[in-house]
């Protein structure tokens, strides 16, 4: 995998375009214009796209198709879901984004971080704790305690660019 901050966004934005988390060959490419991406998902669960001989992480390139500009450390797929590489559930594993950054517990069945269910069958969404003004809400169907929790984290995702707007570092 080659060291991605080292090219062009122009080289990219050239032939790739992004709809809806997902990478497409612009028009006028030849043979492949207008045509997904490899869509194929490697052992380490990434997408990677293919470009002047050499691979790159889907994700990294949304990213920069997006802002500009490589992400200058790792990247974070909000909802664990590796495959899913829309801008919103992509966030910079820097400082301030520890409240962003949730790892499933390996206990979890719901599948969701942050999203379990009661003895009583009750399905509660949690995000943050006390420190960082934490919230809890419960559920009767999990497929709404999920959706809150996606909704939460989206919140804070804007919330914490927007800090970082003001202060200029965008």
């Amino acid at each position: 995998m080659r060291d991605s901050s080292t090219n062009d966004f122009h080289d990219f934005n050239d032939v790739l375009e992004v709809r809806n988390g997902s990478l497409y060959w612009r028009l006028g490419v030849p043979r492949v214009g207008g045509k997904l991406t490899g869509q194929a998902v490697k052992e380490d669960g990434y997408r990677r796209v293919h470009l002047g001989g050499m691979d790159y992480y889907q994700h990294r390139v949304i990213w920069l198709l997006h802002y500009g500009e490589f992400p200058e450390g790792s990247l974070h797929h909000i909802n664990e879901n590796r495959t899913d590489n829309r801008i919103i559930n992509l966030t910079e594993n820097g400082e301030g984004t520890r409240g962003l950054r949730v790892v499933k517990q390996k206990n979890n069945k719901s599948g969701t971080s942050g999203v379990f269910q009661l003895k009583s069958g009750v399905w509660c969404a949690s995000i943050g704790g006390e420190k960082e003004g934490g919230k809890k809400e419960y559920f009767t169907e999990k497929k709404d305690a999920v959706k809150w929790r996606i909704r939460e984290m989206e919140a804070r995702q804007d919330r914490y660019k927007m800090h970082l707007y003001k202060e200029g570092q965008k």
